[in-house]
């Protein structure tokens, strides 16, 4: 049975955001579930994650300050993390390795996290002067994508429950 993504993604909370992002993704035509839908999700971050480690570098030079270092060092270092946490949720999903609880939910709040500091880190006045985040759209991205895979490990905590 074809896993319905339009169902899944109307419980997100962008439908639009959702179906652009694992939606359009050629694996969806073959995802049987959540595991799947995890599967895909994750992987999509990861995407996210590398393209913004590849802006970083790219604008490095035109934030060559004391602040724009402080503060694309301390985003490199977010996105890292969030690196790291993916694959090892990636690697896990894909082995059919069970996340417990805790670690699941863990997941997408330290995504969430590092991206809110990331976007903070460029707007409060104990980092110097407000600059416009040249990052701003890769954390939405990474956010989005941590909140459909937090759905998506809801729902396969859920079935594997009940």
């Amino acid at each position: 049975m074809r896993f319905d993504v339009k169902m899944f993604c109307n419980q997100t909370y962008s439908f639009d955001f959702c179906m652009q992002s694992i939606g359009r993704d050629q694996r969806i035509a073959t995802a049987r579930g959540f595991r799947d839908v995890l599967i895909i999700a994750v992987s999509q971050n990861q995407k996210q994650v590398t393209n913004a480690t590849t802006t970083i570098n790219k604008i490095r030079p035109k934030f060559s300050g004391p602040y724009g270092k402080k503060r694309l060092g301390l985003c490199e270092t977010k996105f890292k993390e969030v690196s790291g946490v993916l694959q090892k949720t990636l690697e896990s999903a894909k082995t059919g390795c069970r996340l417990s609880l805790k670690e699941a939910q863990k997941v997408p709040r330290t995504c969430i996290d590092a991206m809110d500091d990331c976007k903070n880190t460029w707007t409060l006045p104990f980092n110097g002067p407000d600059q416009s985040n040249p990052l701003a759209e890769s954390c939405f991205n990474v956010m989005g994508l941590s909140y459909i895979t937090s759905l998506a490990l809801r729902k396969l905590l859920h079935n594997r429950a009940g």
